[in-house]
């Protein structure tokens, strides 16, 4: 099994627009074998509207609050989207380590929250070009996977592992596929290691349909992470029909 994962952002801008990608989405899956999983991370504002329209999709959500009984404004809590019906959830994305100071504490601390929900996480990690220049990027994702899950027990349940190097976002470039490789089979071994036996390592980062097929079979991730390319329908439906 591979899963896709969208991931919307600030897009589309309206009701309609969303209603009319997520149609196409839907009609594109029926086509499609059940050799994969879609998962549809929107903004928080349609995920109700798009769940009553296309029940047999599953959504998730970009972020939620780290804290379950507190009053913090413009917040939203595990248990909201847990009574939604919401059943995934993006932590640690890098546009909310760096333009949000979330560190590996607060990302733990989501984590937490996800799982006493019964909130699949999507947890992102990944590093920089500096990091990646001076050859720091296993160590790098060693000790984010480590604090991240710190004190977490994760036996027998699901946790998404995105690998998504902050230097390959938006650039249209990507790591060579040996150096993914050996980056997906680490990630692996951490995860198995610390007893996360039932993680998916999926990638995120410039994905497109002339590296798809790169990444999920040469590199053998178990998904994707897509951010412009899956609320731009043409190109998400190039990348579904590469895989």
């Amino acid at each position: 099994m591979k899963y896709i994962i969208t991931n919307w952002k600030n897009y589309p801008k309206n009701l309609n627009e969303v209603l009319g990608l997520t149609e196409k989405v839907e009609r594109k899956l029926k086509t499609l074998g059940n050799n994969f999983s879609i998962v549809l991370c929107p903004p928080f504002i349609y995920i109700r509207d798009l769940m009553k329209e296309f029940p047999k999709i599953n959504f998730g959500a970009q972020n939620l609050f780290w804290e379950e009984k507190t009053t913090c404004t413009g917040e939203t809590s595990g248990k909201m989207l847990k009574n939604l019906g919401c059943k995934f959830a993006i932590i640690g994305h890098s546009e909310r380590r760096i333009f949000f100071n979330e560190n590996n504490e607060i990302i733990n601390k989501k984590i937490k929250i996800c799982l006493l929900n019964k909130i699949i996480p999507i947890f992102c990690i990944g590093e920089t070009i500096e990091e990646n220049k001076n050859q720091q990027t296993f160590s790098i994702l060693k000790k984010q996977i480590e604090k991240g899950l710190e004190k977490i027990n994760l036996k027998n349940k699901e946790i998404f592992i995105a690998y998504e190097p902050i230097w390959s976002i938006g650039t249209g470039n990507i790591a060579q596929i040996e150096n993914l490789k050996n980056i997906k089979d680490y990630l692996k071994d951490v995860a198995n290691l610390k007893g996360f036996n039932k993680a998916k390592i999926i990638y995120g980062g410039s994905v497109d349909a002339e590296n798809t097929s790169q990444i999920l079979d040469k590199a053998n991730f178990d998904g994707l992470l897509i951010g412009k390319n899956s609320f731009e329908f043409k190109e998400l439906d190039k990348i579904l029909n590469s895989i």
